[in-house]
């Protein structure tokens, strides 16, 4: 038996050992715990639209739970059955994407090499982002995006619900932000939330407070517009904070969202890009400001950034936002709120670690796909090279732009995300199949990176696989 030769498995397992044998699998599977008897229909789906085969209950493939193992980790030992071993539920589903990934089908048979597989993450969040405002995403394609996430063991999928350009959750408090035929309904997020549990990805639905907000002003001026004059080429994106009970109004938004999601822990409520010169000269805001002691508009920036994560950890959630809120002023914010360190230009990810916060790794430069902006286009082996600790920017008044920002490896980093903005199914499901593999490759296992060549060797190899669930 040779030890650690992996086959052509995304991320690579920490401990894989391989014969060059292969034997035949059962297509039936018997589950030794009563909570996880969802796990052989997940499995059944998925080999059911590669092979066109069904698993009946039976004990080809045995899924065992070891209280030993940690909940994310599982072990495969496969011989003349297949034996997986897992701590929780996450590690039975890590374990059978790994088990389909090495499934062939050959002369009518499904065939797998003999194998012995321990693995783990090292990282808690391992997240994909589709922008689902700026572009409509049929639902259908939602649930595609989680195979792909549950193929590559990705944990985690954000949802950008709204932004200036629409509003895609549905809101019974505010019906005009629903556009016909662009939003989804409350019968599909339940579809959604049920796909997703039954595989392990955890969804993170996304309300854009208090920029990107142009669709909320518009449809509601009077309740979320501004009242200051708007200069040449000025849009109003960000809802105003002055007005009277602008806040409450965004809790039921938020309230609504939450309301959809119940099985979401964590919940992003935005905070970046906020153009809060629009508050400069609205009586509103000069009004609100003086009657809580702000100076400018960017403590109101602050503070409603203090106040909407407020809610969200009232609600028993965990809030996420993007970085943007001002550094100073911001120790009024909770630590309790995770940070997506991106730009590298408003609040720099060494200073938020520093400050206590929690920060996920979403660096501009690679992680981000935008297909229509030639400047903004990195591949797979872009991402390959990038680490867990390292941001980079395109963007000239960054930072991290001539000089990337290199941190030293701490647990305040708790994971990283590909962020998909601007196209539609079609335009970015090709990169998003190949840079959310190398980001899995990345963060699965931080200190280990396979070169360049191997890791596009058994991209290649499954590639096949990949577009048939895609």
């Amino acid at each position: 038996m040779k030890k650690n030769i992996c086959p052509a498995i995304i991320p690579a397992p920490k401990k894989c050992r391989i014969q060059r044998d292969s034997v035949s699998v059962t297509l039936s599977m018997r589950i030794r715990k009563a909570a996880w008897q969802s796990a052989r229909q997940v499995f059944s789906a998925y080999t059911e639209r590669l092979f066109g085969l069904s698993v009946r209950e039976g004990d080809g493939i045995l899924l065992f739970c070891d209280e030993q193992l940690a909940d994310n980790a599982y072990r495969l030992s496969i011989a003349e059955d297949v034996r997986l071993f897992a701590g929780g539920y996450a590690g039975a589903m890590y374990g059978l994407a790994t088990l389909v990934q090495m499934l062939r089908q050959e002369n009518g048979q499904l065939r797998v090499v003999r194998s012995e597989i321990s693995d783990w993450p090292d990282t808690d969040y391992r997240g994909l982002m589709i922008d689902l405002a700026r572009k409509w995403h049929p639902f259908e394609t939602l649930l595609r995006y989680v195979d792909l996430c549950w193929f590559y063991k990705i944990n985690k999928l954000q949802l950008h619900f709204t932004d200036n350009q629409s509003f895609t959750l549905p809101s019974r408090a505010f019906p005009r932000l629903m556009r016909e035929n662009a939003y989804y309904t409350p019968e599909q997020i339940s579809v959604l939330n049920a796909y997703a549990a039954a595989r392990g990805v955890a969804l993170v639905p996304e309300l854009d407070l208090p920029g990107h907000s142009k669709v909320l002003t518009t449809e509601y001026p009077d309740l979320f517009g501004g009242a200051a004059p708007l200069r040449a080429g000025q849009a109003d994106t960000a809802i105003c904070l002055g007005r009277a009970d602008v806040f409450d109004n965004a809790e039921k938004l938020l309230y609504e969202m939450l309301e959809l999601f119940p099985q979401s822990d964590l919940v992003h409520v935005g905070g970046d890009e906020v153009d809060h010169s629009l508050w400069d000269g609205c009586p509103h805001c000069a009004a609100y400001r003086r009657a809580n002691g702000l100076r400018d508009a960017a403590a109101m920036y602050n503070d409603f950034v203090r106040r909407i994560t407020d809610t969200v950890l009232q609600a028993g959630r965990t809030p996420i936002v993007w970085e943007g809120f001002p550094k100073e002023g911001s120790e009024k914010i909770s630590r309790d709120v995770i940070v997506m360190g991106w730009e590298s230009y408003y609040h720099l990810a060494p200073d938020l670690v520093a400050e206590g916060f929690r920060v996920i790794n979403c660096s501009f430069q690679p992680l981000y796909i935008v297909p229509d902006r030639s400047k903004m286009t990195w591949t797979y082996s872009d991402v390959l090279q990038w680490n867990l600790y390292r941001w980079q920017n395109f963007y000239e008044l960054s930072p991290a732009h001539e000089h990337p920002i290199q941190m030293q490896p701490t647990d305040r980093i708790i994971g990283a995300q590909v962020c998909a903005w601007e196209g539609d199914y079609a335009q970015e499901m090709s990169c998003v199949r190949e840079n959310l593999a190398a980001l899995s490759e990345r963060v699965w296992t931080v200190n280990r990176q396979r070169s360049v060549e191997t890791f596009a060797d058994s991209l290649a190899m499954l590639s096949d696989t990949i577009g048939r669930l895609t």
